[in-house]
């Protein structure tokens, strides 16, 4: 998903991938910015992303405060 998104967007703008899970580890990787949301049964997401939440509740204060 995130090469389409390149090649729609021509490679000008940032890409970011959330995921919560190890099936989510490519995606995040291959974006700009990887934001994991850890859970207790597995960490696979968190580890491996750039940035790491608790809750997806806290993805709106993470992308409208610190992403503009």
């Amino acid at each position: 998903m995130v090469k389409l998104l390149r090649q729609f967007t021509n490679g000008e703008k940032v890409i970011a991938a959330v995921g919560d899970g190890g099936n989510d580890i490519g995606m995040m990787l291959e974006a700009d910015i990887g934001i994991g949301i850890s859970k207790k049964e597995d960490n696979f997401a968190a580890v491996s992303s750039d940035v790491s939440i608790r809750k997806f509740s806290h993805l709106r204060k993470l992308i409208l405060w610190y992403g503009r």
